[in-house]
C-alpha cells in the first residue's frame, strides 16, 4: 500500500508541476480545470484499486469477551 500512495504521489506532483503559477499568464481556464479533473481522476482510480486490495485481505477475527 505505501508503494501505491507513492507512486500516486509522484504523479501527481508531475502533474502538479505542469498546473500555471500565479505568476504565469492564465491562456485558458478550461485546460486549467481539465489538469484538475485529470488529478481527481488519478486519485480516484488509485484508491479504488487500493479498497480492492484491502477488501481481499483477510478480516481479523474479534473475540467477544470484554477487555
Amino acid at each position: 500500500m505505501k508503494d501505491i500512495f507513492f507512486d500516486c504521489v509522484d504523479m501527481i506532483s508531475d502533474k502538479y508541476k505542469t498546473l500555471p503559477t500565479c505568476e504565469q499568464e492564465l491562456k485558458n481556464l478550461d485546460e486549467k480545470f481539465a489538469t484538475i479533473s485529470e488529478m481527481h481522476r488519478i486519485f480516484s482510480e488509485k484508491f479504488a484499486s487500493m479498497e480492492k486490495k484491502l477488501a481481499t485481505l483477510p478480516q481479523p477475527r474479534v473475540g467477544r469477551r470484554p477487555i
